[in-house]
């Protein structure tokens, strides 16, 4: 397992390439994508998959939370997370 770091992605980044690399991607076929949103009063939970054929497979999930700083200072109302695989043609 990778784990990105903002501060260190950036520091990797060079945005030439990174905008070259977003339009090859959207030359590519459009993604499969399925979203599930659970909600509790006003807290969320959102997953996104994601299969893009010869590229690969991804699942995000991401929480929004309004009342967590209301509840507790500092904390934070969003959060998430990703997870990506490889993928083949079948």
């Amino acid at each position: 397992m990778t784990l990105v770091v903002p501060a260190e992605a950036e520091a990797r980044l060079d945005w030439l390439d990174l905008v070259a690399a977003l339009e090859r991607g959207h030359a590519r076929p459009r993604a499969a994508l399925a979203d599930t949103f659970l909600r509790r009063g006003e807290d969320t939970l959102l997953t996104r998959s994601a299969m893009i054929d010869g590229l690969g497979a991804a699942a995000k999930v991401a929480t929004i939370f309004p009342g967590n700083p209301a509840r507790r200072a500092g904390e934070r109302q969003r959060g998430g997370r990703a997870a990506l695989g490889r993928g083949r043609d079948a």
